[in-house]
């Protein structure tokens, strides 16, 4: 019975000189990466010693005990708080956030033709900026953004609106503020109803009447006046600005009354070949 006694006691004596091992040696835990900050549906990646997970929520690695180094891929247009992690399983699961930010990038407007020192303000996507300076800044992420520019003491801007596409760099859009300015085109010698235009600025301006009239803002422009068949302009093209009247002459090469009996007699020379051509065709045919 002692001797019982006595191998139990020493079992347990040797039971408790074995440390207790905390946890499985081959237990997986998780390190979760989660995300904060991306658009809905974005995917983002974290590598470790080559594996590469992706997701648009949680990225979750299932690792055995021991240290780790994981690394956050960057994304166009976004910074992370941090890309890399140092990592030490110890028989915990383990959660490390990744807080996301958009970058943004100055787009500068410069405006050419307002006095120094003149109020003038642009909207661009829901920011409206005021300046009395030659240029704002707006600081805006990726993505595409309407933009407008009211007018300014009689002046008119140069775009007045548009689109800007910013995408991963700085943009510059430069505006030119200009008073507005009347051009008249007025065309003698044309008979009554013809049709004439003037092309200027890469446009193109038709009328039946005498007059054509062009409104633009000030600067410097070429035209060039289009006249209608057998007639010519004594100077067909120049240069304008400012508010002009410019004088357009239309010459014919041949006077309208020649033209029209010309027409005439060649039409009836036609005719009188038709009719004579089908004359013979029915004789040959009696025969």
């Amino acid at each position: 019975m002692k001797s019982h006694l006595l191998v139990i006691v020493l079992l347990l004596l040797i039971s408790l000189s074995i440390p207790l091992s905390s946890s499985n040696p081959g237990q997986l835990y998780s390190v979760t990466f989660e995300e904060k900050g991306l658009p809905y549906g974005m995917n983002w990646s974290v590598t470790e010693n080559g594996q590469v997970l992706t997701s648009t929520g949680n990225i979750i690695f299932h690792l055995a005990n021991g240290s780790y180094v994981f690394t956050v891929s960057p994304i166009g247009g976004y910074t992370a708080n941090r890309y890399s992690f140092n990592v030490t399983v110890a028989g915990d699961n383990i959660t490390e956030t990744v807080y996301w930010g958009e970058v943004y990038y100055p787009v500068t407007f410069r405006e050419i033709g307002l006095n120094a020192g003149t109020l003038w303000n642009v909207t661009a996507g829901f920011q409206t900026v005021s300046s009395t300076s030659q240029t704002m800044v707006f600081e805006l992420a990726n993505g595409t953004y309407q933009y407008s520019i009211p007018p300014v003491n009689g002046t008119l801007p140069s775009p007045s609106s548009g689109r800007i596409v910013v995408s991963g760099s700085p943009l510059t859009v430069i505006l030119y503020f200009r008073i507005p300015v009347n051009i008249t085109f007025l065309v003698t010698g044309l008979s009554g109803g013809s049709y004439w235009s003037v092309t200027i600025d890469n446009r193109t301006y038709g009328s039946t009447e005498p007059f054509i009239y062009v409104s633009t803002l000030n600067g410097s422009y070429s035209y060039k006046v289009n006249l209608p068949f057998n007639y010519y302009a004594s100077h067909p093209t120049g240069k304008v600005s400012g508010n002009t009247l410019v004088f357009v002459q239309a010459n014919s090469f041949i006077p309208w009354e020649v033209l029209i009996a010309v027409i005439v007699i060649v039409d009836v020379f036609i005719v009188a070949r038709i009719r004579k051509s089908r004359s013979a065709s029915r004789k040959q045919q009696q025969q």
